[in-house]
């Protein structure tokens, strides 16, 4: 399994984990795994780098998306 594959299945896992505190708007107090931090992390980088970059084509790479923010 690659290390992209296995990053899908922490995150399958914590989107089950978190679905039921996101449906009652509850907090949650978790112990993570640093694997868990980890798909956490680059989930957010992802999302914000393709959020914070204006009228840039959703079809880039993310790679080319990230390059992008350390230019600017």
């Amino acid at each position: 399994m690659t290390n992209t594959e296995q990053m899908v299945e922490v995150a399958k896992d914590l989107t089950e984990a978190l679905a039921p505190y996101v449906i009652s708007g509850k907090g949650a107090k978790m112990e993570l795994t640093s694997e868990s931090i980890s798909v956490i992390y680059h989930s957010l980088v992802g999302f914000t780098s393709r959020n914070e970059q204006p009228n840039v084509d959703m079809k880039l790479p993310f790679s080319v998306l990230q390059s992008l923010g350390e230019v600017s």
